[in-house]
């Protein structure tokens, strides 16, 4: 099984946006990570048009994705601080990505 946190955060402006990615990086950075990992800015789209970012991370265990879960969640912060309404956070068990494919499952999820 592999353990994925996916999320889209929007955030009240560019420089509340970039601290809390360079965060999640230098984060990323101590971790082995299973496969592709993805942290960038997106431009504003749909319901999002404040700055956003996006991140998708896959671990070998679930103890590796819960620390990572808390973290981000800690980096995001609350308040005026925090994500803006429209953002997302989920854990996502991945044992399509195993030999023995099922489907996936989210484990969690938080709306803000």
């Amino acid at each position: 099984m592999v353990y994925a946190v996916q999320g889209v955060f929007g955030f009240t402006n560019e420089a509340r946006r970039d601290g809390v990615m360079q965060n999640v990086q230098t984060r990323l950075s101590q971790e082995i990570t299973w496969g592709e990992t993805i942290t960038r800015a997106l431009d504003p789209m749909g319901r999002m048009t404040d700055p956003s970012m996006v991140v998708e991370v896959r671990f070998t265990t679930d103890a590796a994705r819960d620390s990572f879960w808390n973290d981000v969640i800690a980096f995001m912060g609350t308040g005026l601080n925090g994500p803006v309404s429209g953002s997302y956070i989920q854990q996502h068990d991945c044992p399509h990505d195993e030999l023995d494919a099922s489907p996936c499952v989210i484990s969690e999820r938080r709306d803000y």
